[in-house]
């Protein structure tokens, strides 16, 4: 587990901090997405992965802020459990996930958006991804958008991240919430 302040170091020394991320900075998004995983009380090594769940590029956001070539420095910050997830949300196929967001597997199969490989995660590990993409999901909607961002299934991802434990009328109903985010 690496405190904040190191994630935010490391975004700052490696340059990526201010590179525009709809309409704010990564550092901004990041953060938020941070505060909304640590608000919702998951576990350290989620919300460190939570930070940097795009920073490798993502199928809807494809500006590569840090390349996959420097994953062992990641790992070395976050620590590989926290990895895992920052890998599977950079290069899921999207459609592969929420296609098994109903799904009550102990193993699940995502495609790689690029090579066309699986990213294998145990159950609990898809559970903290679907955490994680709400938590995205909810940042942009709240405070980028305005307006539910199409082909995004919430309500499915809520379901889904509250088994991992989150409470998912606590997810959708975050409206007095978001203002705390908001001035973060």
């Amino acid at each position: 587990m690496a405190a904040f302040i190191d994630l935010v170091n490391f975004l700052t020394t490696n340059g990526l901090a201010s590179t525009p991320h709809k309409g704010r900075t990564y550092l901004g998004h990041s953060t938020r997405v941070y505060i909304c995983m640590k608000g919702w009380g998951c576990a350290d090594h989620s919300c460190d992965a939570a930070f940097f769940q795009s920073v490798y590029g993502t199928q809807i956001w494809q500006r590569k802020t840090l390349p996959i070539e420097q994953r062992s420095v990641l790992i070395d910050l976050i620590g590989e459990k926290a990895e895992r997830l920052v890998f599977a949300s950079c290069f899921m196929d999207r459609e592969s996930f929420y296609e098994q967001l109903h799904d009550n597997k102990k193993t699940f199969s995502l495609e790689h958006r690029n090579k066309g490989e699986r990213i294998t995660l145990t159950r609990h590990q898809f559970d903290e991804l679907a955490t994680i993409q709400l938590a995205d999901f909810l940042q942009e909607y709240l405070f980028v958008n305005g307006s539910l961002l199409r082909n995004t299934p919430v309500e499915a991802l809520a379901k889904r991240a509250s088994r991992g434990g989150l409470n998912a009328l606590r997810c959708i109903m975050l409206e007095g919430y978001a203002q705390t985010l908001w001035a973060a």
